[in-house]
């Protein structure tokens, strides 16, 4: 999976790596024929192996760690020696008798299936963030809705959203004042925000964004193509088109920016906290987030009853994400321009395609 941070800051999560403290004993002893092996070397080949689980296909991309020929026996001992090894392939049945050439890698991500490959991967480091056990309070809120609602369009691929069973929006913007707010009322509505959270409010849910992109902008995200398939880095190849997991992470968030996603909201054990924060924000983040967000396309809504912080809360979703790269968001973070998810899979296919050149 790909994890992308706020502004398209980058950090690539993660093929699984481990660091095992041991190394090969005995780099001129032969894995066929054992000559040349030490007493010491020996008596590591007849200690029990870690479990692997088997599987159709291959570990791609980039270098092996190494490469020998060896029976499979040979190769889990082999593997559990060489620092970073998650796993090892080779071509050719996986129940293979006879001494095969194969590639240690320091990934578990698959790909090939069908290709004649066979790969072996280490239980114990197929993945080194394992979710762990729920708290008991803790609660995932899934929507109600349908992946796709009536009236898709270019600029609303999730259809028409917030919408009551008449037709009518569930959110009901507040009446801005004609003549604006005075000082006080400023100072309120910027109390625990960097924004005007009133002007907020009395803008709608689903409303286009003005265009912010500069021309040459505009010009470039004409070429880009209709998709943007085989996607690579390191040892991650996407054989198929990229899906993007949302995420926003929140504690004492407005309420109206929440909703304007389609994602996964972690609300990261928001309390009331005057006077920081009015207690009327914290009030809509109960009742009210619960039932819009149970009425929006694909949303998660995952209620922390305890403080996990930052980056904890992001693992959270992390756990819970279904696609193959996750763009973390603050909930302010204007999003809506038509086309913005697309621009950041060519802009990756652009970046992997320089790292990781064929």
């Amino acid at each position: 999976m790909f994890l992308f941070a706020n502004w398209f800051l980058v950090a690539f999560a993660y093929a699984a790596s481990g660091s095992p403290t041991s190394s090969i004993t005995d780099e001129s002893c032969s894995s066929s024929s054992r000559e040349g092996c030490s007493d010491k070397t020996l008596a590591n080949h007849a200690v029990q192996h870690a479990e692997y689980s088997v599987h159709d296909g291959y570990i791609p991309y980039r270098n092996a760690l190494a490469e020998d020929m060896m029976t499979v026996e040979e190769a889990k001992g082999r593997c559990e020696n060489i620092a970073g090894c998650i796993g090892f392939m080779f071509q050719g049945s996986s129940s293979a008798q006879v001494p095969v050439k194969v590639s240690f890698k320091n990934s578990s991500v698959l790909t090939g299936h069908g290709s004649g490959w066979s790969t072996f991967r280490r239980i114990d480091m197929d993945n080194n963030a394992p979710r762990p056990a729920s708290l008991p309070a803790d609660l995932d809120i899934p929507s109600k809705e349908p992946g796709v609602l009536p009236g898709v369009a270019p600029d609303r691929l999730h259809g028409l959203l917030g919408l009551l069973p008449d037709g009518t929006p569930r959110y009901k913007p507040s009446k801005w004042p004609e003549g604006g707010l005075s000082v006080e009322e400023r100072r309120e509505a910027h109390r625990g925000f960097c924004f005007n959270s009133r002007k907020s409010d009395s803008e709608s849910l689903d409303r286009k964004q003005p265009e912010a992109r500069t021309q040459e902008c505009i010009r470039a995200s004409h070429s880009y193509p209709t998709s943007v398939p085989g996607l690579q880095i390191a040892s991650i190849c996407l054989e198929s088109q990229l899906v993007l997991t949302v995420v926003i992470v929140f504690h004492i968030e407005h309420f109206a920016p929440l909703m304007r996603s389609v994602m996964i909201l972690v609300d990261d054990a928001s309390t009331v906290d005057e006077p920081r924060f009015s207690q009327s924000h914290w009030v809509r983040l109960q009742d009210e987030l619960t039932e819009y967000a149970q009425h929006l396309p694909k949303v998660i809504l995952v209620r922390l009853k305890q403080r996990r912080g930052l980056m904890q809360a992001r693992m959270e979703a992390i756990w819970r994400a279904t696609g193959d790269a996750v763009v973390f968001w603050t909930a302010i973070l204007k999003r809506r321009q038509p086309g913005w998810s697309h621009s950041l899979r060519v802009y990756l296919k652009i970046l992997l395609d320089y790292l990781c050149p064929q």
